[in-house]
């Protein structure tokens, strides 16, 4: 954010947000002051979880979902132009896939519908915190809408997951809309996704420690590749 910390200083939270309102360069960019608010946020939101549920969390994870968040956010929104948009966060987030931190899994997940031969199916990837693949599905299954697909992907990763015994899940994904179903607790009257969505708040219920996140498509091809393959399956790929 054109402010680099100077090695072996020691530069607080409100000398950072000082400079970031006070460069010229900062100031006059709304996307790069936005950022830095939902910097703010998350880093208050860490604490909070630090105080309240002894959860540590990792420094570099708190700063990438600040960033996913400002995405969701400017994408919801229209007040700069596409070009200034991207001026202002092009240089800002990384479109690659991240390991979690070391006490976490990481789970991919993606859904595949092919409109013209109305085939369908789901991938997901379970990762380590060093990236290693625990686990890589390719399933063929039947569904309507991308939404729902998207549901049983997430359903059938965690449902694995729980399987195995993992107790702290980093969930990513690229479907909005089932990201602000899951973190807004909406109740969805569709009698096909209402299910899924109480399943998946089960699971993430039941003992293990389970986080949701929007990931750009760009971070997510490994479990779209997975998925794509599930279309043309004749079954189960593991």
């Amino acid at each position: 954010m054109n402010f680099v910390v100077p090695e072996g200083s020691n530069v607080t939270l409100s000398q950072w947000l000082s400079t970031i309102i006070n460069t010229p360069s900062v100031c006059k960019s709304v996307g790069r002051q936005s950022l830095a608010a939902f910097i703010c946020w998350c880093l208050w939101n860490a604490q909070n979880e630090l105080y309240f549920d002894h959860k540590s969390a990792d420094p570099k994870e708190v700063v990438f979902r600040a960033e996913k968040a400002f995405l969701e956010y400017q994408s919801s929104i229209s007040p700069l132009p596409k070009r200034d948009l991207l001026a202002s966060t092009q240089s800002l987030v990384v479109p690659h896939w991240r390991p979690p931190p070391s006490d976490f899994f990481k789970v991919n997940s993606h859904a595949a519908l092919n409109q013209h031969s109305q085939g369908s199916g789901v991938g997901f990837i379970n990762r380590d915190s060093c990236g290693r693949p625990k686990l890589a599905v390719s399933q063929p299954i039947a569904f309507l809408s991308p939404v729902i697909g998207e549901a049983l992907a997430l359903c059938m990763a965690l449902s694995e997951a729980l399987s195995n015994g993992y107790l702290n899940v980093h969930v990513e994904f690229d479907n909005l809309e089932l990201i602000r179903m899951l973190n807004q607790e909406s109740q969805e009257d569709n009698v096909y996704l209402l299910p899924l969505l109480n399943d998946i708040r089960s699971i993430a219920g039941n003992g293990i420690s389970v986080v949701f996140d929007y990931i750009l498509r760009k971070a997510n091809q490994v479990a779209h590749s997975l998925a794509w393959r599930a279309v043309t399956c004749a079954g189960r790929v593991a």
